[in-house]
């Protein structure tokens, strides 16, 4: 039972979201509490089918488009959220001596640094300062471009 459960989610603009909602297997309260405050009412989702989303569907009145991933024509509409998986993951291993509690801004970097994506390093680096700035936080960073 030691698993994380990290509700993830990507729209249509690419804007992407990830939070620490407990540990085991999602359940269906965790699903619509964690993703019924983000997805609009009558949009459309596109997911792997997992039970726990059937009362986020149905309370959000959701169009549901459903790829499990054994058949191999999911893999083109589930890339991008395979992706970000793998960012988490891979980010979740670099940190592995970080204490439990910081697990969700470790979330959070990996998120801010997909809305980076596409700018230029110096409006990265702009944006990166401007955000700490403000935050008033002392912020250590070990990455690599």
């Amino acid at each position: 039972m030691n698993q994380l459960v990290i509700a993830v989610g990507i729209d249509g603009n690419n804007n992407r979201y990830a939070k620490l909602v407990g540990k085991g297997h999602i359940t269906s309260k965790q699903c619509l509490e964690s993703y019924g405050k983000h997805i609009e009412k009558g949009a459309h989702l596109i997911d792997d089918g997992t039970f726990s989303r059937d009362q986020l569907v149905r309370k959000l009145e959701l169009s549901d488009e459903t790829w499990k991933p054994i058949v191999k024509s999911s893999k083109k509409a589930m890339q991008p959220i395979n992706s970000f998986c793998a960012q988490i993951e891979r980010n979740l291993v670099k940190h592995i001596g970080g204490l439990s509690k910081y697990i969700q801004q470790y979330l959070d970097w990996v998120v801010f640094k997909n809305s980076l994506k596409g700018l230029t390093m110096k409006v990265e680096i702009d944006t990166l300062e401007e955000v700490c700035l403000k935050s008033g936080v002392t912020f250590r960073v070990k990455d690599r471009y």
